[in-house]
């Protein structure tokens, strides 16, 4: 009897450990020399990645490189390795052992082989960690502004054709949308159009980004951005939830622009980000998927707010969550970025936290995961997205795994950091071999086009004009485009490059 209860406890200990393989390995990709992938927004895995899934395996590399190991622990579970799959070659067949190595890992409360229709996926969930609510008391709203009407929390309007609409942000009653209504592709529809009922703030967006963009189709990305027509419903009133919503695929919340965020992760599951299969970006943090809506993965520096984002004190609202909190920039206080913060005002795993002016809210992380919203905390508005209510309890967990792309073909740019209200000649070192020859058609430093563009061997100059209200602080990303016959429009890219200084 003994026997037979051990028998059966190491039989459940086997596929237990197939399990835990199978839905915690990143997925599998086909190999590719760089850039995105046909689907809906991203790509497949780069040479280097993680391999497909393996029978045996107690631990995913990505599980066993975190727990830290000693020499002996690794040679013990290599052994433990081998036992499990000698046992599994004999229990499974041909076909199945074939078919482990086509399985993806199920999404955040999705089945196996993907998530729900709408975009990227998702990795694992935290279901344990709370929101940091704080103590939920708030300092008294000051005096609403003459011809201000509130509409409820902190929504006030200005009636009128059109009506404006203010948002009260602390102490200050903030017109986030009267800059971001044009309309850019001339077809006589602004690109974001704004009304509100008793419960919500309406938003109308074609989706079209209101700074510039790389070219696209490219050699990075095969999708075209497409005019879009979405409705999103902001809750006026803000509530706490219980328990926290995953975020989704597809959107999950929008920038004040109109244009809206994503999860971390591409269709395939992986951190796009900063994951083995990394995404190629714009130089304003975002691209098209296969429908062609344009999206943000990570903090969008070039959605203009406002006022500009100095670092000196708290960053503006940049956006809202599809349960009505704000998103806020990266820094919370004078050259305090959020994301480094400990203690009581820590960012909880949904991103957000607690202060008594601006009550509970999110923040950008730039370079630090889930780099917008790793959960809802609120009461989630479900008309904004199919897939919520799908996806389970709980707040993303990062997929990171594998290596990065190497030999990026910008080297370097030099100046690193330059002054505000002047121009600036930028020096683009590039690496032999891996671009067009001839100059570029375009350079673009966030949102900064460059001008009097001119090369000498593997060198590219170019000039910057830096607007006198242009955000500081945060590192932008920068991409070329050259004209190529075969692929239509060439391009390359690099992460963190340039900031804008001074004072």
């Amino acid at each position: 009897m003994k026997r037979s209860l051990v028998a059966v406890l190491s039989f459940s200990v086997t596929f237990a450990a197939l399990a835990l393989t199978a839905t915690s390995q990143p997925p599998p990709g086909g190999e590719k020399k760089g850039g995105v992938g046909k689907g809906p927004g991203g790509g497949g895995a780069e040479k280097g990645g993680p391999p497909r899934y393996e029978i045996g395996q107690i631990f995913p590399p990505f599980v066993k490189d975190g727990l830290d190991l000693t020499e002996k622990q690794r040679n013990q579970i290599d052994e433990l390795e081998k036992d499990l799959k000698a046992k599994l070659d004999k229990i499974l067949t041909a076909e199945q052992k074939k078919k482990i190595g086509e399985i993806r890992p199920p999404m955040p409360g999705g089945p196996p082989g993907g998530g729900p229709p709408g975009g990227e996926g998702g990795g694992q969930t935290d279901t344990t960690s709370k929101p940091n609510f704080g103590s939920g008391k708030e300092n008294p709203a000051p005096a609403t502004p003459t011809g201000l009407k509130s509409i409820g929390g902190r929504w006030f309007v200005r009636e009128g054709k059109p009506n404006i609409y203010f948002f009260r942000d602390g102490a200050r009653f903030v017109d986030l949308f009267s800059n971001q209504l044009g309309d850019s592709n001339k077809d006589g529809i602004p690109d974001l159009r704004i009304e509100h009922d008793e419960k919500f703030l309406i938003l109308k967006s074609q989706n079209l980004p209101n700074h510039p963009t790389a070219k696209f189709p490219n050699s990075g990305n095969p999708n075209t951005i497409r005019v879009q027509d979405m409705t999103f419903k902001l809750p006026l009133v803000p509530k706490p939830s219980d328990t926290i919503t995953p975020v989704p695929m597809g959107a999950i919340g929008t920038a004040i622009n109109g244009v809206v965020f994503f999860n971390p992760f591409e269709m395939g599951g992986m951190n796009a980000v900063a994951g083995y299969s990394e995404v190629w970006f714009d130089s304003c943090c975002g691209h098209p998927q296969q429908s062609g809506v344009y999206h943000y993965h990570k903090y969008p520096s070039c959605v203009k707010t406002p006022f500009p984002d100095d670092g000196d004190s708290h960053s503006p609202v940049i956006g809202f969550a599809w349960d009505g909190y704000p998103v806020y920039g990266p820094y919370d206080d004078a050259k305090v970025m959020a994301k480094d913060l400990k203690g009581e005002k820590a960012l909880d795993v949904c991103n957000g936290h607690f202060d008594a002016d601006r009550g509970y809210h999110y923040h950008a992380t730039p370079e630090k995961f889930p780099y917008m919203l790793g959960g809802y905390a609120g009461v989630v508005e479900t008309s904004n997205s199919r897939a919520l209510g799908r996806a389970g309890a709980g707040a993303i967990k990062d997929t990171q795994s594998g290596e990065s792309p190497e030999g990026a073909a910008i080297v370097s740019v030099k100046p690193g950091t330059a002054e505000r209200g002047e121009s600036h000649l930028v020096r683009i070192e590039l690496r032999a071999g891996s671009v067009p020859a001839g100059i570029p058609n375009r350079v673009v430093i966030g949102p900064f086009e460059g001008a009097k563009l001119a090369r000498i061997g593997d060198v590219v100059t170019c000039e910057i004009a830096i607007p006198k209200d242009a955000n500081r602080g945060s590192l932008l990303d920068g991409h070329l485009e050259f004209a190529d016959g075969r692929r239509g429009t060439a391009t390359v890219k690099k992460n963190n490059v340039f900031r804008v200084g001074g004072k």
